[in-house]
């Protein structure tokens, strides 16, 4: 049964993902604010169709970012589910992504036009400068800016490094940090087809002032993440072992 709901999932949202390319080719050419929408409108759209297709839920909990202050939005990332949800929950958020995502034919234009911080991993230090610069600008304008510090999905349990990068940005936008942390990958996994019933949290935690020192902050970034990630999965799979039982 998670295998059909699955699969109508996938194909659902493929049958709205061409519609939505079209239309993101057309919204390039408008103002900003006329584009800032539609990644919530598809975030939107993703949790409504794993709510009735799969029974997929999730929970959004925690100190929620104030409107109207820029914060430097640091989460774990387990999961495709956040880079299409995360959009709804922070809507005018710029996001870190990477660079080759700008080159896909009207997501990526679209990308370009709402702001998008593109890195480039292969320039080493160099990309990292240009992306501080730009999150800096962001923040300036008031705009959150959102960055995944693993550089990439990884399983929950994984042993991990956050990337070196995330500190710069950290001293660079001299903004309050909201860690982020999850479970999504016990129920979208990592290259995973099958989605899985159930809830995903998302737990937005204590915020982080500004002006720590390197270690002191990657330290404490890193295990307010992984011990409340960690926790979350925990809770997760207890609960949903204590229903099998």
């Amino acid at each position: 049964m998670v295998y059909f709901r699955s699969l109508i999932f996938h194909i659902f949202l493929a049958l709205c993902l061409y519609p939505a390319l079209f239309l993101f080719s057309l919204l390039v050419i408008l103002p900003v604010p006329c584009c800032r929408w539609v990644p919530a409108w598809w975030g939107r759209k993703v949790t409504q169709s794993l709510k009735y297709i799969v029974g997929l839920k999730y929970k959004l909990t925690g100190q929620l970012p104030p409107k109207g202050q820029p914060f430097l939005l640091i989460s774990k990332h387990q999961s495709s589910w956040e880079t299409h949800v995360f959009p709804y929950f922070f809507p005018r958020s710029a996001f870190v992504v990477k660079r080759d995502l700008m080159w896909v034919p009207a997501y990526g234009w679209l990308l370009w036009r709402l702001g998008m911080i593109p890195i480039n991993r292969g320039k080493g230090i160099q990309s990292i400068r240009v992306m501080g610069k730009a999150a800096r600008d962001m923040v300036s304008t008031g705009r959150s800016v959102v960055v995944f510090p693993e550089g990439t999905r990884t399983n929950p349990g994984d042993e991990v490094t956050y990337k070196s990068g995330v500190y710069f940005l950290y001293k660079t936008c001299n903004v309050p940090v909201i860690p982020i942390a999850l479970n999504s990958g016990l129920y979208w996994g990592r290259r995973s087809f099958l989605k899985k019933p159930g809830t995903i949290t998302v737990e937005c935690l204590p915020p982080i002032p500004p002006g720590l020192e390197k270690n002191e902050f990657m330290e404490k970034l890193y295990t307010v993440i992984e011990t409340a990630s960690n926790r979350l999965c925990n809770e997760a799979i207890a609960s949903k072992t204590k229903v099998v039982s």
